[in-house]
């Protein structure tokens, strides 16, 4: 009888609480939600150090050992799994497995050479231990669809989301991918490309100008132009006077006309490597001149 009691109050007290739970009333959290495993057979690491210093409306560390000699092949586990599924029946809808914003207000500390704050979306940290393949954030597109349609394993899209004002110049800077290694690092590949015979291309820039370096620290780049069907190297390449340093003609054949009235200096490739062969020649002869004291 007592425990009839007991249970009869707790139902009770906590009704409010079920009601939480009804169908047509959505979930609240209120409060940050820890939900921490402090039963892990497994030593506390810089993430996991990391991972309690921070604070965070749900907070979860999961723990597990596999079983041993490939019987736990398979096995995932997973700190948050969230799966979406649309049916779009006719409608721009969207289907989103995991939504995060972040967005950052006020001017934060200075730090030499950078920014003190960051506004991160999606933060991934793998910390391999072992012989571990490992990523910090994985993207897959695997397509099901007999349908036309486009399937990209990582998507950037950078952009202001407010227009400026007429003659307004835009002060940030975009960056669509970045590739920062610690410094203490060495023998980093920036981009791997592997199984080369799957690629229709391997970078398509649509004749967007790629910048080399500086020269007298002014950027040097090189860009394909399409109307023109030329290859140019540029300097001070993005401004509306760059200057034309060299153009490869990848339409050139013997008999082509030399001139292009578009380009400041117009170069074809095939001179150019005739005049350096014959500078090159006239330094072997003046060498052979030398040796041999011939003179002409």
């Amino acid at each position: 009888m007592k425990k009839l009691c007991i249970y009869v109050w707790l139902m009770l007290s906590l009704s409010p609480v079920w009601a939480q739970f009804g169908l047509t009333q959505p979930q609240q959290i209120t409060q940050p939600l820890h939900l921490n495993n402090q039963n892990c057979g497994l030593p506390p690491t810089l993430a996991y150090r990391e991972f309690l210093m921070t604070t965070g409306g749900v907070k979860m560390d999961m723990c597990l050992i596999a079983p041993p000699n490939g019987a736990g092949d398979g096995w995932q586990l997973n700190g948050i799994a969230a799966s979406a599924r649309t049916n779009f029946n006719g409608s721009a809808a969207k289907a989103v497995g995991g939504y995060f914003a972040a967005e950052g207000f006020g001017e934060p500390t200075p730090v030499p050479g950078g920014y003190g704050g960051e506004v991160v979306g999606v933060y991934g940290r793998a910390q391999p231990r072992g012989k571990h393949w490992a990523t910090g954030t994985h993207g897959e597109c695997m397509s099901e669809s007999p349908d036309e349609g486009v399937c990209i394993g990582l998507n950037s899209e950078v952009g202001r989301g407010i227009p400026l004002q007429p003659g307004q110049q835009d002060p940030q800077r975009y960056i669509g991918v970045n590739v920062q290694p610690r410094e203490a690092t060495r023998g980093v590949t920036g981009l791997n490309f592997q199984r080369p015979e799957t690629y229709k291309d391997v970078i398509n820039l649509e004749g967007a100008a790629v910048t080399l370096g500086k020269v007298d620290n002014v950027p040097f780049c090189m860009k394909f132009e399409a109307s023109t069907q030329r290859l140019l190297f540029l300097r001070n390449c993005y401004s509306a006077n760059a200057d034309v340093a060299f153009v490869i003609d990848m339409n050139w054949k013997p008999g082509m006309p030399t001139t292009n009235a578009t380009l400041t200096k117009p170069v074809l490739f095939a001179e150019h490597m005739k005049a350096l062969q014959e500078h090159e020649n006239r330094k072997l002869r003046a060498n052979i001149d030398m040796l041999f004291g011939i003179r002409r």
